[in-house]
């Protein structure tokens, strides 16, 4: 059984119902942290992504919902309610922060980031995963007068593509080791898009729906 068949047999043991492009994001998003790692999960919700590989790591949880946290130590999780502006564990101790979809909900990007940085080792690394706003299927979006749901969403205060997250990264320190995208999506009726997977490796990840960018203390 290769990786991509034991981590769907996870999901499919959690009972997750994941779309096609969460179930490829959370896969790379696997792959990434490896195994063997001390990982701090920023907005870990109910476990559910930690649940995938914390049975080769070990997983600790950071979550600003006390109902979403009680909900991740239910399932056996390690989990400290809290914020990402105050992470509550000491400097240098963690060998992977993983942040999927959290940044876009941060205001102060750079106050986040700065606490990452301090709890993460030497060496250590960052893995984000945010929207791309300058996808392709954003930049058609615009040109043809619509906007994408997640700018409307009502929780997003921030919207990144490759050249902003970076910047406020290196700002912080942190030396951007990779950046991948997952999700090359055409718009063609009234907003909705067709998505092909078969393309993230073969077009920039400037042109795809998500951002995944690895960096490095």
């Amino acid at each position: 059984m290769d990786e991509a068949e034991k981590i769907q047999n996870l999901i499919y043991k959690e009972g997750l119902e994941l779309k096609k492009e969460d179930y490829l994001l959370a896969r790379k998003q696997i792959e990434l942290i490896g195994s063997n790692n001390y990982v701090l999960d920023v907005g870990c919700n109910e476990g559910s992504l930690m649940s995938l590989y914390a049975h080769k790591n070990k997983a600790v949880g950071l979550e600003l919902s006390k109902e979403s946290a009680v909900k991740a130590k239910k399932k056996g999780f390690d989990v400290k309610v809290g914020s990402v502006y105050k992470i509550p564990f000491k400097e240098n101790i963690f060998d992977v922060v993983h942040m999927s979809e959290i940044i876009e909900h941060v205001l102060d990007t750079d106050k986040a980031i700065s606490e990452v940085y301090r709890v993460l080792k030497k060496n250590g690394k960052l893995i984000i995963t945010t929207p791309n706003c300058a996808s392709f299927r954003d930049r058609i979006l615009v040109l043809t007068g619509h906007l994408q749901g997640y700018m409307q969403h009502t929780e997003h205060v921030r919207f990144f593509n490759k050249e902003r997250l970076t910047r406020h990264l290196r700002k912080n320190k942190f030396k951007i080791e990779k950046v991948y995208g997952s999700g090359f999506s055409i718009p063609y009726f009234s907003g909705k898009a067709v998505t092909f997977f078969f393309l993230d490796s073969l077009l920039p990840a400037t042109l795809m729906q998500r951002l995944i960018i690895v960096a490095e203390k």
